[in-house]
């Protein structure tokens, strides 16, 4: 087992903190890197470079996506145990843990804008 594996393995069994909540959302590239992968309907793995494709049509460049998601923004999300990634293998995919915060984030959105 992989040392990622393990720390993910570990943070999940742990419930996770508000603040660590709100940090993970605070980020728009986290935020949609969740709700692409939440989207996405497949038992197998998304590439990095998949994601990075739905970024650049998002209209984030190609280069900066690359670089911020393989240096800052996947290493967050699986340590908080959102996603499984494999930076090796560039392979990624959504974790229950993952499925429920972007699901709940959803749900706040729709709140308030209903309030509104």
């Amino acid at each position: 087992m992989s040392v990622l594996q393990t720390l993910n393995t570990r943070r999940t069994n742990q419930p996770i903190d508000t603040d660590d909540l709100y940090y993970v959302l605070s980020n728009r590239r986290r935020r949609m890197t969740l709700q692409y992968l939440s989207e996405h309907n497949s038992s197998q793995p998304v590439t990095r470079r998949i994601l990075v494709s739905f970024l650049e049509r998002q209209g984030i460049g190609r280069q900066n996506a690359n670089v911020s998601l393989y240096q800052t923004h996947l290493p967050v999300l699986a340590e908080h145990g959102l996603i499984d990634y494999n930076p090796d293998r560039g392979l990624l995919s959504i974790t229950e843990r993952g499925a429920t915060v972007i699901t709940l984030h959803a749900y706040v959105q729709y709140l308030r804008k209903d309030c509104n």
